[in-house]
């Protein structure tokens, strides 16, 4: 556009030298027709475009290595056609810093909808997400521009690979019933441990009836769950970083990494929880793995996760929040060397430590 302008100019000029120096009144007809083409055209791209309207599709899930398709919908509910758009999209992936531009161009008529596909391309896993600020509206010979202000947004999410976690991280010895131990203060949901015997209520499972203590009193008494004080195993990833922020790469195998080592642990029916400290949201993630479904919801928080550099670790604000709460066995997984604070972790439990660096137990 900017080339249509520097030519409209020196025409402009060349055709008003030509009339000041020949004084033609055929040049100055000329010279007046354009000067009127150009301001219609300016008018125009000052009202064409006033009441546009636009979103940003995505597929719910994408592939590494392999394009994801969009669509960018724009809708004109003026009369008046856009002869030319144009509209900058900006992708970006949360995990592992990728970014990208797509510049596309198209058309719309009055009262019309117009869907434009758009495509992009991520090596690594995470949320990419694809925005626009402003659509260009440009008259016909795109000379004049008119720059309009939205809020277009979409995301699309790409999964870590999900490999075989190595035998002797997932070994169903980790999985440590001992490592127990239950509140004495206030009962929970381990019907394994009983927190204390009471009469029957209202509402109360007829699975929690003690029969026997029941037909002794000759009156319903039911066994209320102990509540756990000590988990088993707490999957934990790494989200902070003292220096700066590990390759993409090590990003992307480290969630393959604890990911995959969740998703051992569930199929041999372990008892974990995922965990990690989501930095753009300023919270604790403690995710209870019971099921395919509870793993693939936090498999999605994982790579939706806001990271940090140059800052304190994940696991610092992990034990800040979490003060009381303490697992059996840690499986710490980190990108980088491990946080000073895990030696804070050891002192009460078993830790294993993961690089997604080497993807070598530490």
């Amino acid at each position: 556009m900017k080339r249509n302008r520097i030519s409209a100019g020196i025409l402009l000029a060349v055709g008003i030298l030509v009339l000041l120096y020949t004084g033609s009144y055929g040049m100055f007809c000329v010279l007046a027709a354009v000067l009127f083409l150009l301001l219609c055209l300016a008018i125009y791209t000052v009202l064409a475009g006033r009441n546009l309207a636009g979103y940003i599709q995505l597929p719910e899930n994408g592939e590494k290595k392999a394009r994801i398709s969009g669509k960018i919908c724009i809708e004109n509910h003026s009369i008046l056609p856009l002869f030319c758009v144009g509209c900058d999209l900006y992708w970006a992936n949360r995990l592992t810093g990728e970014k990208g531009k797509e510049k596309i161009l198209f058309g719309i008529a009055g009262k019309k909808t117009e869907e434009i596909q758009f495509s992009f391309e991520t090596v690594y896993s995470g949320e990419c997400t694809v925005q626009a600020q402003t659509l260009e509206c440009m008259d016909s010979l795109r000379i004049f521009r008119r720059k309009i202000p939205v809020s277009m947004y979409g995301a699309t999410v790409i999964l870590p690979e999900i490999y075989d976690a190595r035998e002797e991280i997932t070994h169903s010895e980790s999985y440590n019933m001992e490592s127990f131990r239950y509140s004495q203060e206030h009962g929970g949901e381990d019907a394994g441990e009983t927190f204390q015997v009471r009469e029957y209520e209202a509402g109360d499972s007829m699975k929690q009836i003690h029969w026997k203590l029941s037909a002794r009193l000759n009156d319903l008494v039911v066994r209320e769950p102990g509540y756990p004080v000590t988990r088993s195993v707490l999957v934990f990833l790494e989200t902070g970083y003292e220096g700066s922020f590990p390759d993409p790469e090590y990003l992307d195998r480290q969630a393959s990494v604890a990911l995959s080592v969740t998703d051992a642990l569930l199929r041999q029916g372990i008892t974990c929880q995922l965990g990690f400290y989501d930095f753009a949201l300023n919270r604790v993630f403690q995710e209870n793995i019971q099921d395919m479904e509870s793993f693939w919801q936090a498999a999605v928080l994982v790579v939706r996760a806001g990271r940090q550099e140059n800052g304190v670790s994940g696991l610092r604000r992990f034990l800040e929040n979490c003060e009381e709460w303490q697992a059996g066995h840690y499986i710490y997984v980190t990108a980088k060397e491990a946080a000073k604070e895990v030696v804070l972790l050891q002192e009460s439990a078993e830790v294993t430590i993961l690089n997604g660096e080497d993807n070598s137990q530490a």
